[in-house]
């Protein structure tokens, strides 16, 4: 399975975790919430909103 050569190997950097100390000095609720509600102030347009087919049974469904 794959490219058996290493020198093929695609390097990826480590996973970055951040602590609670960490988010919590990067937070801004007031310009986050400040963005939601600009972000929802919006007009929607027709093309955001395309119209949907549901369909329903006996423990069933299906949406598209």
């Amino acid at each position: 399975m794959g490219n058996p050569n290493p020198a093929a190997a695609i390097e990826v950097a480590p996973t970055l975790f951040l602590t609670d100390a960490d988010v919590a000095v990067l937070s801004d609720w007031r310009a986050a919430i400040d963005a939601l509600r600009n972000a929802y102030a919006q007009p929607v347009a027709a093309a955001m909103v395309p119209p949907r087919s549901m369909a329903r049974g006996d423990g069933t469904g299906c949406a598209a």
